[in-house]
């Protein structure tokens, strides 16, 4: 309730919310810290270097921060930021960067720049941030949250509610033989899923609670298997739009 309550009214103020000249304009002009890496990645090569196996020799110190190239292909500008973060380690500080709000460069703990380390800046992400905020979005977000909040749910909490579900469902099987209502509930559910969508790059993507063998699920992108996955997903599009003649359902 409270994030539905927030995005509705960032909504109400979403024609105010500019870094030119109205609400955000205060803040375009300062810094901020800039997170290259976890910090609890820093506190364990901390700990690592003052272990007396890793104190006896620059080579021994040497090895645990050859450990900073980890992630280096992913992000290629850590290759950059090394030099810095290193010296920081090896005075017994986490490495702490800055960044302009506005611009893409950051400034190491002795002052040092690094140029464009950030693709975009603070203020342009926000900005496209803005952007996408809108009704829709809230409704996608807000289910997002309500998937994340269910797959915290103890299983002793929900196995009662499964089977009250399957109790309501056997009672009432008759209703299959309306073929209209079960093709308008379809159609509802169809463009239900639509609306809880994201797109971008011409892909289309849901977020829903993945076990992945573990007995506690995690909110993530829905995957490629066929029952839990897109390509049932796709099925169902497609059967759906054979048999309601919807051209919506056929495109997704």
């Amino acid at each position: 309730d409270g994030f539905d309550r927030t995005y509705r009214g960032l909504l109400r103020l979403k024609p105010k919310l500019n870094f030119d000249d109205a609400l955000l304009a205060p803040f375009a002009s300062l810094r901020t810290r800039a997170l290259l890496r976890s910090t609890h990645i820093y506190a364990r090569l901390l700990d690592a270097l003052s272990h007396p196996q890793h104190l006896q020799s620059q080579r021994q110190r040497d090895a645990v921060l050859a450990r900073l190239e980890v992630g280096q292909r992913e992000w290629p500008f850590l290759a950059r930021t090394q030099a810095a973060e290193r010296d920081a380690l090896l005075r017994g500080d986490v490495p702490r960067f800055t960044i302009a709000v506005g611009g893409t460069d950051v400034e190491d703990g002795d002052g040092r720049r690094i140029d464009a380390v950030f693709a975009r800046s603070g203020r342009d992400e926000a900005r496209r941030r803005l952007r996408i905020l809108s009704e829709r979005d809230r409704q996608r977000q807000t289910y997002a949250l309500a998937q994340s909040l269910e797959s915290l749910r103890p299983w002793s909490a929900i196995e009662p509610e499964r089977d009250c579900a399957q109790t309501r469902a056997a009672s009432g099987s008759d209703d299959d033989a309306h073929r209209g209502l079960a093709l308008d509930t379809a159609i509802a559910l169809g463009d239900e899923l639509l609306r809880l969508s994201f797109n971008g790059r011409g892909e289309r993507a849901w977020f829903q609670p993945e076990y992945r063998n573990r007995p506690e699920p995690s909110l993530a992108p829905m995957g490629l298997t066929l029952y839990e996955g897109l390509p049932g997903v796709m099925l169902m599009f497609a059967e759906l739009g054979a048999q309601s003649g919807l051209s919506r359902f056929t495109r997704a």
